[in-house]
């Protein structure tokens, strides 16, 4: 059990972002350049502006760190792999439902991987979620990208 819950906080993350490279990589023939710049640019803004922020505001430590099966360092509120993949997700969705779901899937996965592996509590996770959604969702208003109709 603790390889699977090492592979979800550390391993799916980077599965996560290769599947968003391939998902993207379809739309290019789509031209959609300003859909890339909206989905990744909330989902960065989400995390290392809006989180480090509310990181450094909350200052909330991490649960045991003699529990913990992955190494993290900083604060623990909100958690920046769940805002970021979260903003992901929400970005993808709003234009692909089909693969937005794959991607709260992964997102909700990796999020439980990270408190199953004792670096974030649900708190951490909840508050991620919602910062993560909420950006994607301001990013897709003020960049006024088309959803595409699946």
């Amino acid at each position: 059990m603790d390889l699977l819950v090492i592979f979800g906080a550390d391993w799916l993350p980077i599965v996560f972002l290769i599947l968003f490279l391939y998902w993207w990589l379809e739309q290019i023939n789509l031209d959609r350049r300003k859909l890339l710049v909206a989905t990744l640019g909330s989902a960065l803004i989400a995390r290392f502006f809006f989180g480090t922020i509310l990181k450094n505001l909350f200052v909330k430590a991490r649960p045991d760190e003699a529990l913990a099966l992955i190494s993290a360092d900083g604060y623990a509120f909100p958690s920046g792999h769940a805002t970021f993949f979260f903003a992901l997700a929400t970005s993808v969705y709003l234009h692909d439902k089909r693969w937005g779901v794959i991607f709260y899937i992964l997102a909700a996965l990796l999020s439980l991987s990270r408190v199953m592996a004792h670096v974030h509590d649900y708190v951490d996770i909840l508050g991620g979620v919602i910062l993560g959604v909420l950006v994607a969702l301001i990013s897709s208003r003020l960049f006024k990208t088309n959803a595409k109709s699946n």
